[in-house]
């Protein structure tokens, strides 16, 4: 889907109900050039925090193929919201896996998508290269029920403030029982996965996301 234009991630945090926030961002992307997956967060999920203790999330995450770079201040001021909600990436997308038949603009199953910084003492193109080189076939190998895998690397952070992150994931599954019951092959796959993070990830912020159809 990116494969010709650049590519941004917004990543919201708002107060509001999130529908009267979609509601407002809806139409004004629908005015946009270029196109857009927009994720709305899931409320918790019952059995999620044993396997993802430090769970927490965004409220919505859109991302926005297109020619121009965003304006942090003309969104804000278009979605009514304070610009220190917006959080803008420019990143190099890569879909990594997917099984055959799965479609990224699909607006079925659900995402657990993830912004990650690197681990301290690190540099950025060490994180780049272990989380594309290494962590990656460890994840298609254990996180078995997954559907399809992107890994979005941080090219510039857009506007002065904001969480600096490093990397955006997007592991997708069918369904949240799915993504509770199969997204470890095993207790020692769980491990694995857990050990190889802690080499090169310092902080994480995830959360499951629907997918809002247009």
């Amino acid at each position: 889907m990116g494969d010709t234009l650049p590519k941004f991630v917004l990543v919201v945090d708002c107060d509001e109900p999130q529908q009267q926030f979609t509601d407002r961002l809806t139409p004004y992307m629908a005015s946009l050039p270029g196109t857009a997956l927009t994720h709305v967060v899931l409320p918790a999920q019952s059995g999620t925090e044993e396997r993802e203790p430090s769970i927490s999330s965004a409220s919505v995450i859109v991302e926005w193929f297109a020619a121009v770079s965003p304006e942090a201040a003309q969104w804000a001021d278009a979605l009514a919201v304070d610009v220190d909600r917006l959080r803008w990436y420019a990143v190099s997308e890569a879909l990594r896996w997917n099984r055959p038949g799965t479609s990224r603009s699909s607006a079925t199953g659900i995402s657990h998508i993830c912004c990650v910084g690197r681990s301290p003492g690190i540099t950025q193109a060490q994180f780049k290269e272990h989380w594309t080189e290494v962590h990656r076939p460890l994840a298609q190998k254990h996180h078995f029920g997954m559907e399809l895998y992107v890994q979005n690397v941080v090219r510039s952070q857009l506007g002065s403030d904001g969480q600096e992150i490093d990397g955006i994931a997007e592991l997708g599954f069918s369904s949240v029982e799915s993504f509770q019951a199969e997204m470890y092959d095993s207790a020692e796959g769980l491990k694995t996965i857990s050990a190889d993070v802690s080499k090169f990830v310092g902080t994480a912020s995830c959360g499951l996301y629907r997918l809002l159809s247009s």
